[in-house]
């Protein structure tokens, strides 16, 4: 009888704590754009534009220079409507979180690289859409 040797199990990430870390790193600097609105900015509709939009942000980042992309390579993509465009936006969102937590889950140094990585494309995604935001309430006024 041979006797297998025992692997040690690598202790895995609990998936609470990646899930909770990676919808913080996707979406924390899209809340903080919003605060800042609510709190600093006097434009009934921006705030009211920010509680609409701030659940798809991240994937309407994402969706914008993806359809550019394939503009340029020729693929003609369909055009979405509002609430298309939204579910869609909406759906790449989640699909951006859940893409963070797959690497996540991966070891310690994939979560941290990963985090850092998507923390700074939010927040810049977050920071051009307060200023698109601020632009169109100094133009059209209030």
């Amino acid at each position: 009888m041979s006797e297998e040797p025992v692997r040690e199990a690598r202790p895995r990430r609990r998936w609470k704590s990646v899930l909770l870390s990676s919808v913080l790193a996707v979406y924390g600097p899209f809340w903080v754009a919003a605060s800042v609105t609510w709190l600093f900015v006097p434009c009934t509709w921006c705030k009211q534009e920010w509680l609409k939009i701030v659940w798809v942000l991240p994937g309407a980042m994402v969706m914008n220079p993806l359809k550019s992309l394939f503009g340029r390579m020729g693929l003609r993509l369909w055009s979405l409507s509002g609430g298309t465009g939204l579910v869609v936006a909406g759906l790449l969102s989640m699909a951006l979180v859940a893409g963070v937590v797959w690497i996540s889950r991966r070891g310690l140094i994939a979560q941290l690289v990963t985090l850092i990585v998507v923390t700074f494309f939010s927040a810049y995604a977050a920071q051009m859409s307060f200023l698109l935001m601020l632009s169109a309430w100094r133009y059209y006024g209030d």
